[in-house]
């Protein structure tokens, strides 16, 4: 696993290797950096494996990994998961609220995320077109 702290106009940089290549870190299967933890401004990376556990790592950048927050263990329901990104969704001027695309369809919003309230922001594509004419 690769971080490429500086993307630009110019493309990639160079790169830091994080993980080696077959490390653990074959089995993460998203991440999506943002700052879930944030006393002071840091990059959190939030990793979902492939088991349905999700964690967080505290304070990544390019001197390394942080440390390891689990946010829950290994859970069915979110090998499901497609797409996850973070963002600033909820006014609130931290990147701390997580987006996912389930592969139903459902996309659900998570504010503030340690995985509090689920917001839904699309339902699932079959009842989305039930709903339609």
């Amino acid at each position: 696993m690769t971080l490429h702290g500086d993307v630009g106009s110019h493309g990639l940089d160079g790169g830091t290797e994080m993980a080696a290549s077959g490390s653990i870190w074959s089995h993460a299967t998203q991440i999506a950096a943002g700052r879930f933890n944030a006393a002071t401004y840091v990059t959190d990376l939030m990793v979902r494996w492939s088991s349905g556990a999700l964690n967080n790592h505290v304070g990544t950048t390019t001197g390394g990994l942080g440390s390891e927050q689990p946010i829950h263990g290994p859970d069915k329901t979110w090998t499901h998961s497609v797409i996850m990104t973070t963002g600033q969704y909820t006014g609130d001027g931290l990147t701390n609220d997580l987006i996912i695309r389930w592969n139903d369809g459902e996309t659900t919003l998570y504010k503030d995320t340690r995985l509090g309230s689920e917001i839904m922001i699309a339902p699932p594509a079959q009842a989305a077109r039930q709903v339609r004419p």
